[in-house]
């Protein structure tokens, strides 16, 4: 029995010898994933305001600013009626960094509307090229008639001049859309104007069967104790709103056409009017308030 057991155990230990050995399979080699670009960004366009912005002003001139303005001086003679419209703008207030003398007789209205006037720097009525650049703008309106005057020392010193009227409907409309650039909302600067030109058109419609009567219109001044009456120049807007509203100026045949007629009582112009108008043009006026 005992040699049995030991001839089994020999032969189970035979068996398993023979027997192949199992080799681990190498594992499947994975494949390094593809390399992928980084996606390209799409370009971008810089901000509006960081733009170039192009203007073509009341001379025909194109001026290019580099971007646009942010601190805009507004200065010279008859600078309110400039002002006036730029204040249709709501940028106007931050963007208008200073003003010559906006007062229109009876007070300073930009002063009333404007919060931030305090901020604003003031130049003299004669401000000349140096007193402008020290504001640091980079960009000064003017009336065209002061390109040579005021706004030639200007450009001389590298700081973009843009130039505009305001003195006739037609100029209005003009004007309105070159500030409309100045600003960034040409959408504003249609608005304005369409609302003067549906007031225009209802007006036309309403005188336009009606007689025309004659007008006589004077605005007064008083200087060093002298007295006179002017009649305006048939190119500017009160001799226009005369014949748009359906009158007949007596001083358009007596009056050059750019050129006003200053006068005493006695020697007013010809003819007799049947409407009469009058408008002071300095002090004594009633003050401006808020209210």
């Amino acid at each position: 029995m005992k040699h049995l057991a030991l001839f089994v155990l020999s032969l189970v230990l035979l068996l398993s010898a023979c027997s192949p050995q199992a080799t681990a399979s190498p594992a499947p080699a994975t494949e390094a994933p593809a390399a992928t670009e980084a996606p390209t960004a799409a370009p971008t366009s810089p901000p509006a305001n960081l733009q170039p912005v192009t203007v073509t002003d009341a001379l025909g001139r194109e001026v290019t600013l580099p971007a646009a303005p942010q601190r805009i001086v507004i200065t010279g003679k008859a600078l309110f009626m400039i002002a006036d419209a730029a204040y249709l703008f709501p940028q106007a207030m931050d963007k208008i960094a200073g003003l010559g003398d906006a007062g229109q007789g009876s007070g300073n209205f930009i002063k009333l509307i404007d919060p931030n006037y305090a901020a604003k720097q003031t130049l003299a009525k004669d401000a000349g090229a140096e007193q402008v650049a020290a504001l640091q703008p980079d960009l000064v309106i003017l009336k065209s008639y002061l390109a040579e005057s005021v706004g030639a020392p200007i450009e001389a010193l590298g700081i973009p001049v843009v130039y505009i009227d305001f003195e006739t409907p037609e100029q209005y409309a003009r004007d309105l859309a070159i500030l409309g650039k100045v600003f960034g909302d040409e959408a504003r600067a249609a608005e304005v104007a369409a609302f003067y030109q549906n007031k225009m058109d209802a007006i036309a419609a309403a005188v336009k069967d009606a007689p025309k009567p004659r007008v006589l219109l004077l605005y007064y001044n008083e200087k060093d104790g002298n007295v006179s009456f002017n009649v305006p120049p048939m190119n500017w807007i009160q001799t226009q709103m005369v014949q748009l509203a359906g009158g007949e100026p007596v001083w358009a045949d007596t009056t050059p056409p750019k050129a006003g007629l200053r006068s005493r009582w006695s020697r007013l112009p010809p003819g007799t009017p049947t409407r009469f108008s009058s408008s002071p043009t300095s002090n004594p006026r009633p003050k401006l308030s808020k209210g």
